[in-house]
């Protein structure tokens, strides 16, 4: 029987973890300055997760990818086993994010049981078979948004009887989905696609879908014009330069809040852009490049 931490327990082991070495911020850094990280040195600070020396080994982008995602997935398994009950649903539907790439080349297939998910539990790929017939990128981020929501309003408020204020938590949500909408545009129009909804056009329907009010728009339309702008010049770096974007709004957002929830959504996205700017970091990467 695992043991669960207090909303103050977990917030206090969210926030270490988040402090970390490596961390994402320095990562983000690095990555800017088109510098490698020196990973002995940083796993010899203090408070450093010791067992990513794992990738020092790593001799191809592959195996690079299995270790990050081992050591990820490891320490996700670790915090949901210490969240407090309330919080599972939304931490459990917040990790199919972490899977979303992978899900729509399923769809693309046709078929959701070839979806090969590392993160998400397999049973709650159940939710996106409405959107088997249209097989757009559009339809999977409508419907994991409005899971999570319900995840949060449906099981923290009306079954635990949690009261937190979500609104910073859904207008990262809103950031983090047109982010994921921009990049899916930005490719499918160098093929010479066409995209069957605007990204204008979807920021309105995030905006009705997460309720964070129609004054929300100029934030996600800055934020349009800023991403196309990233990863049109700087593809290669197109992650890196997301997750700066991003991750820096949701932080300052964030990272001072009281609440369980704000905290526990700034660690999953810290975790989530990890992945990605630290693969791009290691010396290894430089065959990506």
């Amino acid at each position: 029987m695992s043991y669960r931490l207090s909303s103050d327990g977990i917030k206090a082991t969210l926030i270490t973890y988040l402090d970390k070495n490596p961390r994402l911020e320095e990562l983000i850094q690095l990555a800017l300055e088109n510098r490698y990280i020196d990973l002995p040195s940083v796993l010899s600070r203090y408070n450093s997760r010791l067992e990513y020396a794992k990738l020092i080994s790593a001799k191809t982008v592959d195996e690079i990818d299995v270790i990050l995602s081992e050591l990820t997935k490891n320490e996700l398994e670790y915090i949901y086993s210490l969240l407090p009950t309330q919080y599972i649903d939304f931490f459990r539907s917040f990790l199919i994010f972490y899977d979303l790439d992978r899900i729509y080349s399923a769809f693309l297939r046709g078929s959701l049981e070839s979806a090969k998910v590392v993160f998400m539990k397999y049973e709650d790929l159940e939710i996106f078979k409405r959107c088997l017939n249209d097989k757009t990128y559009r339809c999977l981020l409508e419907v994991q948004l409005d899971n999570i929501k319900n995840s949060l309003e449906m099981n923290i408020v009306k079954r635990y009887g949690v009261i937190e204020d979500y609104r910073n938590v859904f207008r990262c949500l809103a950031l983090f989905a047109i982010a994921k909408y921009m990049k899916y545009v930005v490719n499918v129009r160098e093929l010479g696609l066409d995209t069957s909804l605007k990204p204008i056009e979807f920021s309105e329907k995030l905006i009705h879908i997460l309720g964070v009010g129609s004054w929300y728009k100029y934030e996600l339309e800055n934020a349009i014009n800023s991403l196309e702008n990233y990863f049109k010049s700087e593809p290669y770096r197109a992650s890196v330069l997301e997750a700066r974007y991003i991750y820096g709004k949701c932080r300052d957002l964030l990272t001072y809040s009281s609440q369980v929830i704000d905290i526990l959504t700034l660690y999953l996205l810290n975790r989530y852009y990890e992945i990605y700017v630290l693969r791009y970091v290691l010396p290894q990467s430089w065959v990506m490049r």
